[in-house]
C-alpha cells in the first residue's frame, strides 16, 4: 500500500526506518530495492521513499510490492541550492541536503540510508543497524583500496580534498579520515545536533555543499568531533561498487552472492558504470567466472607438479 506522509499522524518514532531518497529515471531500480526488502525486512521496518512533488503520482505501482510512505521534497523545510555547485545539479545536491534532513519526518530515532541502485541479498533485522542499547552504527572507513586502485585515483584524489575541507570547517584534525560513500544508519538526534551546529555557524546547506558535496562525510565527521560517544564504527553492511574494474576484480576473486552474504546484507551496483544492465551483472554474481574456474585449474596443476618435483627430488 501507497501512503504519503502526514506529520500529524506519527505519535511516536519508531526505533529504526528506512528511507530511499529517489525520482522518476531510478525507479526501475527502486521496484528491484522495495522486492528485495519485502523479501528480507524480517523486523518490518517501515520504508520512507522521497521523490519530487509531481512524480507522486509515478510511484502507485510500488504499493503492489510492500507498504511505503512517500514523502514529497517539500515537506521538508530547508533552503535548498538555486544553481549548480561544483558542476553538480540541483537534484544531485537537494537529494544530499534532504538526506541530512530527514530527522524532520519525526518518524524513527534511526534511518538507514538506501541508494536506489542497492539490492538486499539476505534477511536483515534492526540488530544489523542498531547495538544492544538501540545506538546507531556508524560505517567509517578510510577507503585506502580506493586509494591505491588506478581506476579510482584521480575521483580519490579530488575526494579527498573535499573530504579534507569538510573535516577542517567543523575541527576534526584531517589525519587519517574515516568516512563513508553511502548505505548507512543516520540518528536523527545527531542530525538535530548538525543542523543547530550550522545554525550557529551560520552555514547554510548551500554552503556545505560549496565546502565540499559530500552529504555522509558531515554526518560522520561531526560526529566523530562533538559526539564521539556515539560512535560505534563497522565496515560497511552492504558492498559498495564503486566501478566497472573494482566488479571485475571480484569477478577474477571468485566472489559470487553467495560468497557475499556471509559478510553483507546487500550489494549496490554503483548506476554510473552498470547503466541499466545492472541485471546481467547481478546473473554473472550467481556463478564462480571461467577465468576463475580456469585458475583453480592451474593451481590445481602446480600443486601436483610441485608435488612430483619433491618426490622425484627425495629420491
Amino acid at each position: 500500500m501507497i501512503s504519503t506522509l502526514d506529520s500529524q499522524k506519527i505519535t511516536a518514532p519508531v526505533d529504526i526506518a528506512i528511507f530511499i531518497k529517489s525520482y522518476s529515471a531510478d525507479f526501475r531500480n527502486v521496484a528491484r530495492l522495495l522486492n528485495s526488502i519485502a523479501d528480507f525486512n524480517r523486523d518490518g521496518m517501515p520504508i520512507y521513499l522521497c521523490v519530487p512533488d509531481d512524480e507522486i503520482s509515478l510511484v502507485q505501482k510500488f504499493g503492489d510490492i510492500c507498504d511505503v510512505t512517500v514523502v514529497p521534497e517539500s515537506f521538508f523545510t530547508v533552503d535548498f541550492p538555486t544553481e549548480k555547485i561544483h558542476g553538480r545539479t540541483l537534484g544531485y545536491l537537494r537529494q544530499q541536503i534532504i538526506k541530512l534532513s530527514v530527522h524532520q519526518i519525526q518518524a524513527a530515532k534511526h534511518y538507514v540510508i538506501l541508494d536506489s541502485d542497492a539490492v538486499l541479498i539476505r534477511p536483515f533485522y534492526k540488530a544489523d543497524f542498531l547495538n544492544e542499547a538501540g545506538i546507531n552504527y556508524t560505517v567509517l572507513v578510510e577507503d585506502l583500496d580506493q586509494f591505491v586502485a588506478p581506476w579510482y585515483r584521480s575521483y580519490a584524489d579530488r575526494r579527498k580534498k573535499a573530504l579534507s575541507d569538510i573535516a577542517t570547517r567543523i575541527g576534526l584534525p584531517t589525519s587519517h579520515l574515516r568516512t563513508c560513500h553511502g548505505n548507512v544508519t543516520f540518528s536523527a538526534e545527531v542530525l538535530q545536533a548538525l543542523e543547530s551546529w550550522c545554525r550557529t555557524e551560520g552555514l547554510s546547506p548551500s554552503n556545505l555543499m560549496e565546502i565540499g558535496p559530500y552529504e555522509f562525510s558531515w554526518y560522520n565527521f561531526f560526529l566523530q568531533w562533538y559526539l564521539p560517544e556515539r560512535v560505534i564504527p563497522i565496515e560497511p553492511f552492504i558492498r559498495y561498487v564503486h566501478v566497472r574494474n573494482e566488479f571485475r576484480a571480484m569477478r577474477y576473486q571468485g566472489v559470487t552472492l553467495e560468497d557475499l552474504k556471509r559478510g553483507y546484507v546487500g550489494i549496490c551496483l554503483n548506476s554510473n558504470w552498470s547503466q541499466n544492465q545492472d541485471e546481467k551483472y547481478f546473473r554473472q554474481l550467481e556463478r564462480k567466472s571461467m577465468g576463475f574456474r580456469l585458475r583453480q585449474v592451474r593451481d590445481l596443476l602446480e600443486r601436483i607438479y610441485s608435488g612430483v618435483k619433491r618426490r622425484i627430488r627425495w629420491r
